[in-house]
């Protein structure tokens, strides 16, 4: 049965033209900044850094820009591909199997057919797209919980030659935030935890190991 675009929420109908257009720009912007990241190989590292921070905001923009233009589509212009999906339908009724045209045969892997199909199921696709950001969401909480974890667990200052060494090495390289360093029971290697106020984990005993 055909869905009536009348009855279609235009945000459901927006939500699922960005998930099926976010294949492709995702895998387009993807593969550019690979190339783009093999040629800054040897450049700094705050330059691929940068690079790569600015292909994940122009996924985000891209997916923005996606769901505003189809979210902004009037009805009648929703409504056409249903209309032209009909007439090939019907086109394709009054013919034999076997002696299905050429021009049917395009009809039938058309972008409007495609198109069709996708709009069909509108709302499969967006419960599909839910449940993975649940799933996302529930992933990213349990990562950000074990972070608080590691940062208020099992954790022990370092000896202050170690602290005023990553101070000295903080102000050569212009770095105006403070960066705290403990070791922990509960890492296996080094590891950084935080943005805004970093700190880093050392296993207990492998701070001890390094040279001067």
């Amino acid at each position: 049965m055909m869905v009536l675009f009348n009855f279609i929420n235009p945000l459901y109908y927006a939500l699922a033209w960005t998930v099926i257009h976010s294949v492709w720009q995702v895998f387009i912007i993807a593969l550019a900044s690979g190339l783009l990241h093999t040629l800054l190989r040897n450049h700094k590292a705050n330059i691929r850094y940068n690079a790569l921070i600015f292909s994940m905001v122009l996924i985000i923009v891209s997916s923005i820009v996606t769901f505003s233009y189809y979210y902004n589509l009037s009805p009648e212009e929703m409504v056409s591909v249903e209309t032209i999906l009909l007439n090939n339908e019907e086109s394709i009724a009054t013919q034999n199997f076997f002696t299905v045209s050429e021009t049917t045969q395009q009809s039938i892997w058309s972008i409007e057919k495609f198109s069709a199909f996708v709009n069909n199921n509108i709302y499969i696709i967006v419960m599909l797209w839910l449940a993975g950001m649940v799933l996302a969401m529930l992933r990213l909480l349990g990562n950000i919980s074990y972070v608080y974890y590691l940062k208020n667990n099992m954790n022990f200052p370092v000896d202050e030659y170690w602290q005023k060494t990553l101070d000295n090495i903080s102000s050569k390289i212009n770095l105006k935030k403070t960066v705290e360093i403990f070791e922990s029971a509960l890492v296996r290697s080094p590891i950084v935890l935080g943005h805004l106020k970093p700190i880093i984990f050392f296993p207990i005993g492998a701070i001890n190991r390094l040279s001067v």
